[in-house]
């Protein structure tokens, strides 16, 4: 069974009001206010720009796909699931380039 099978099966749905939406939307929206207020803005800068997907480190390190795919699943590499995609921070491979017998 692959991941997205997984998380679908975990999906709960629940019936609320329009009210009720609304008061969620404006709880994660305050939540995602203090995540930020706590990261500096450089820390902000760098995680947009070093998450890269999987094809972009394909090329990057000369790497089948499914090199990228058996260092995330071995837990060689952490991988973050957006919109069924995998992205990866390539700070952190750079700095276990050793761990996966990359050169540097």
């Amino acid at each position: 069974m692959n991941q997205k099978q997984i998380i679908m099966k975990e999906q709960k749905y629940i019936i609320a009001s329009e009210e009720a939406i609304k008061e969620i939307k404006k709880q994660n929206a305050l939540i995602l206010k203090a995540i930020e207020a706590t990261m500096s803005s450089q820390d902000k800068v760098k995680t947009k720009a070093s998450l890269k997907p999987t094809n972009e480190l394909c090329k990057i390190f000369q790497v089948s796909r499914q090199t990228i795919n058996n260092w995330r699943r071995r837990g060689l590499i952490q991988g973050y699931l957006v919109g069924g995609r995998y992205y990866f921070d390539l700070d952190e491979i750079i700095v276990h380039a050793k761990k996966l017998g990359l050169p540097g």
